[in-house]
Formats: structure tokens, sequence, C-alpha cells
């Protein structure tokens, strides 16, 4: 965790700062300052806490950086009192989650279903031969783009029917959105975050419909009448 609460502060991990506790659990935590992770707090016995919480990585930390601090790492209570820490989360309420970790069908399910103003940003470095497959997967010239499969990142993320955002490390995401596969650039997501969430869905429906029009003359309107199954189509139905 990048922060805890100490004095009822929110403070980041020092050396030799102590009786900060976790924001979730309330429970005490150190801080871990070496020379080879980045800085955090973690907890000092081992207990359960937010189970959701994964391991932050420096990609996790260059994102959220990105950001103001009063939106990173914010408790998110529902009204049953179940509390998670959303890894950004606006004034406005819409969550940007980090995901590097391999993560399960069904927490995607319930993260999705807790915040539900979400956003998804995934870590496309984390495999050695993800990039390779997806990008080939959008490439309409290699025999591979209608074959969504063929791309572990698109088969583990592609159905959650919320924005997806995956990153390559380079100046542009690729998004899943209303059955398209994307470029956006970071810049214009960073800010369409920070200006709300209605601002980013315009700017990717806009994205989307410019596309569409692109693509009109890729696609094979006949191909679609015999019923075969286009990368859109096979997002938009599910299977």
């Amino acid at each position: 965790m990048k922060f805890a609460l100490y004095g009822g502060e929110r403070v980041e991990a020092e050396a030799n700062l102590k009786g900060a506790v976790c924001q979730v659990c309330k429970a005490e935590v150190i801080a871990k300052c070496g020379n080879i992770k980045i800085h955090h707090w973690a907890h000092k016995s081992k207990r359960k806490c937010d189970h959701w919480w994964e391991n932050e990585t420096q990609w996790h930390r260059d994102w959220k950086n990105q950001f103001s601090k009063d939106w990173q790492e914010i408790v998110h209570t529902s009204e049953t009192g179940e509390g998670h820490i959303a890894d950004i989360k606006t004034p406005k309420g819409l969550v940007v989650e980090f995901q590097h970790s391999p993560i399960k069908p069904e927490e995607i399910l319930a993260r999705n279903t807790f915040y539900k103003n979400i956003i998804w940003i995934v870590d496309g470095k984390r495999r050695k031969y993800d990039e390779k497959k997806f990008k080939e997967v959008i490439d309409p010239t290699s025999g591979a783009w209608e074959f969504w499969y063929y791309s572990p990142l698109l088969r583990d993320w592609s159905r959650i029917q919320k924005p997806i955002f995956f990153d390559f490390g380079g100046p542009k995401l690729y998004v899943v959105f209303e059955g398209e596969i994307k470029d956006f650039d970071k810049v214009d997501f960073i800010e369409g975050v920070k200006m709300g969430g209605k601002t980013l869905t315009y700017l990717l429906k806009e994205k989307v419909k410019i596309a569409k029009i692109k693509d009109e003359y890729r696609r094979n309107p006949i191909n679609e009448k015999k019923g075969k199954r286009t990368f859109a189509s096979v997002i938009k139905r599910g299977y």
C-alpha cells in the first residue's frame, strides 16, 4: 500500500515511522523502505484485510502518480459496510483499477458489481508473448484478426462489459469498447479521467464511431450475412 493512516492523516511510507494503521482494517502496518522494492506499507501481522489487493509494482505506482494523491488508494465502502481500496477514485465516483497480476473472472465480476462505475487498465507486458499475439489479432492482414481467442489478453478480458485498456508501455493504449478494439492516446485517457467519466465515455464513443466508418470497407458484408463471426460480433454476443 502506498498510503496508511497516521494521526488520522493519510501518509506515505517513511522509514522509522511507527504507529500507522491500514485504511481498511485499522490494523497496524509497518513501513517497507528498502532499496529494491518501492516504498510501501505492509501489515505487521499476517491477517486478512482487502483480499482484492495485489502486491504493487512500479507499473502500478507510475500509473497512480498520473493523478492527484487525493484520488489514490481511496476506500470505497458499500451499503453493507464492505470496504475495498480503489486504485483511483475520482470525486465524481469513477474508479480506475490497474491490474498486473492474474485475476479470476469471478473476481473481475465482483469488482465490477461492487464499484459499478469502473474502468480497467491491464498491464500488457506481464507475459512474454501477450503483446505480440494481441497485435496479430488486431492486424487485419495477419489472418488472426477474427480469432479473438488467439490472444490470451482478449480471451481473459474481452467479455466483462466494462471499458478495458491494455497498456504495452508506449504512448498509446488499446481499448476494448462496444465490441471494438482501438488505439487510444494515453494522454487523452488521463485527461478524460480527470475531466470525469462522462467525458471519457464520450471520447470512447467518438473513437468507435469514427473507426467504424473507416472499417466499413475492410469488413465483408457478405460474410456477415452468412453468419461469419467478426471479432466485434463475438465480443458483443459474449462467446
